[in-house]
């Protein structure tokens, strides 16, 4: 049996499916910060989009158990374990359309998260085109920071609707299996120098 069409490069193409490099997004450096950029593009309406990114249950859902609402200025804490919490500061609120927020995980960097949406000309239905800028000095923690990120945005399009869950699959289970797939691609995603 060749090295092409063993039983083992199969089962490795096969993993590797499950991850589109495409999904982890791109990295760009510029001076002292690196850029991750994530994009989705969703059937889904904007309004409900923004209440699963700025309420406090639906954003327990997929990003951690948050202490309160998203809001111009708000800080809270996100619960993402039970020893655990990230701090998140709005620093600018744009009302439907964007929210950027100062993120101070434990034992990280401080870094910004900036999710933005706009709607999407869709003939068929409403769509919605999320872009997750993570900004941090850090490669090691930008590119950890697309595995997870990668987990939470399949994990926000499942409660939202936008993204079908497969009915054979356990979600948490198969968060797992990207994640630890992610992990090994992501090393092999170039920053672009800007």
């Amino acid at each position: 049996m060749s090295e092409e069409s063993s039983p083992a490069t199969d089962a490795s193409r096969a993993w590797h499916a499950l991850v589109d490099p495409d999904e982890l997004g791109s990295l760009h450096r510029t001076a002292e910060l690196i850029t991750l950029v994530q994009q989705r593009d969703w059937p889904i309406d904007p309004a409900v989009l923004w209440v699963a990114l700025t309420r406090a249950e639906p954003l327990a859902a997929w990003l951690g158990r948050p202490d309160a609402d998203l809001g111009p200025g708000a800080k809270v804490a996100i619960a993402q374990s039970e020893d655990a919490s990230v701090g998140a500061q709005v620093v600018e609120w744009q009302p439907g359309g964007r929210i950027l927020l100062e993120w101070r995980a434990p034992g990280e960097d401080v870094a910004w998260v900036d999710l933005a949406m706009e709607p999407v000309v869709a003939a068929d239905s409403p769509r919605t085109r999320l872009r997750l800028s993570y900004v941090a000095a850090d490669e090691a923690q930008v590119r950890s920071a697309a595995v997870a990120w990668l987990s939470f945005l399949d994990v926000l399009g499942e409660i939202t609707g936008a993204v079908p869950v497969p009915p054979d699959s356990t979600p948490a289970l198969r968060s797992i299996e990207r994640m630890a797939i992610a992990a090994q691609v992501i090393e092999s995603v170039p920053i672009q120098e800007r």
